[in-house]
């Protein structure tokens, strides 16, 4: 598709607090707060990605890393209200009950909070939260909902509407196709190149998917270096972020320019 969008990289974390309040106004706006994998490798955080528009926050996926590159340069979630999650994966839902934690000590949180995910999503969060921190209860509500491949849901008070599709990870593994009524934006979650990847792809303004192997192993569920850089040479109107990944594999070779690999607290604007 398309795209007629602005892409700027921000890389100076210690002026991006001042850039990133800004920008809430100007355009959909994506913080990497995570860019690692399952195991940190190279030092990045798992999973976790604040999608911003018209002064409304989401997140997607909140890896037990996150809170700290939140806390630490200081970023302002006190209006997220809603979170998705791709699946259910440790180093991609396993910092939530820290998230809720900080939501009722740090923020002193009242509102609902909103969590959408694929099926068995309140089942296991709940457990986990319990494991955690046995008998423990939050001054706000906790609202759980599932969603199904296809399913299109529009998230309440935000600009955005998520569009949830198959991905090839888990059983229940999904990725969003996340829309503000002007940009639209793809994250895959882990997963391989499916063909369902390859159409989506073309019809956002950013692809947000991983790169965790810089060759493809076999019945290993993860995207590779060969496969992301073919995707990126189909789609170069599109731009393409890999993430679920490390230094490593992002020096590895030189990629097409409509190709990044994020380090954690990059801000992209489209």
């Amino acid at each position: 598709m398309m795209t007629t969008g602005i892409w700027i990289s921000i890389w100076d974390i210690s002026a991006f607090r001042v850039i990133f309040r800004i920008l809430r106004y100007v355009a959909m706006k994506i913080l990497f707060t995570g860019t690692g994998n399952a195991v940190c490798y190279t030092g990045r955080a798992g999973a976790c990605t604040i999608i911003s528009s018209n002064e409304s926050d989401i997140i997607c996926d909140f890896s037990p890393q996150a809170l700290l590159n939140i806390e630490k340069d200081r970023v302002d979630i006190s209006g997220v209200d809603h979170i998705i999650i791709t699946h259910l994966h440790g180093d991609h839902f396993g910092g939530l009950p820290y998230l809720f934690l900080y939501m009722r000590d740090a923020l002193g949180r009242k509102n609902p909070l909103y969590v959408t995910g694929p099926s068995r999503i309140q089942t296991i969060v709940e457990q986990l939260t319990q494991l955690l921190y046995p008998g423990i209860s939050f001054p706000f509500d906790l609202v759980f909902s599932e969603i199904n491949p296809d399913d299109t849901v529009e998230l309440a008070s935000t600009p955005f509407s998520i569009k949830a599709f198959k991905t090839d990870h888990t059983d229940d593994s999904l990725g969003f196709i996340i829309n503000d009524g002007e940009k639209k934006i793809a994250i895959t979650g882990d997963t391989t190149l499916t063909p369902e990847i390859e159409k989506i792809c073309p019809l956002c303004d950013m692809f947000i998917t991983e790169c965790t192997l810089i060759e493809p192993i076999a019945n290993v569920k993860h995207i590779s270096a060969p496969e992301i850089f073919s995707l990126a040479s189909e789609n170069k109107e599109v731009k393409i972020v890999a993430i679920h990944s490390d230094e490593k594999t992002a020096k590895s070779i030189q990629w097409p320019e409509n190709l990044i690999f994020p380090n954690d607290m990059t801000i992209e604007i489209i």
